[in-house]
């Protein structure tokens, strides 16, 4: 599924050296990202170079960034806390447990 994003935008995804290591469920968060960054016509030099889930978050890392990117990333990044990594729900959305996973009731179940 994010093979489609780095196709779709591949300037933002030139350097990703460790690949998007999340689940599906914050895929849309990933192309409205993208969208909006493509909208502020990036730094010719901007990339992405690392996208993971990390305490039960989105975390994003680029190269060549500025504040009105870096603004779209944090409120991506906080916005994941309620988005279920694996189904994109937001519906009964929790983090919790030894590996801290962003999962709804459903997919906590599973």
């Amino acid at each position: 599924m994010y093979d489609e994003l780095m196709k779709k935008y591949p300037l933002l995804f030139s350097n990703l050296n460790y690949g998007i290591e999340c689940n599906n469920g914050w895929h849309d968060l990933l192309n409205d990202l993208c969208e909006q960054i493509v909208k502020l016509n990036p730094p010719e030099d901007f990339c992405f170079v690392q996208i993971k889930q990390k305490f039960g978050l989105l975390r994003i890392y680029v190269d060549n960034s500025n504040e009105e990117i870096n603004n779209l990333i944090n409120a991506v990044e906080l916005k994941s806390a309620k988005i279920c990594e694996h189904c994109g729900s937001d519906q009964h959305v929790t983090s919790e447990g030894s590996w801290i996973k962003t999962l709804c009731h459903d997919c906590r179940g599973k």
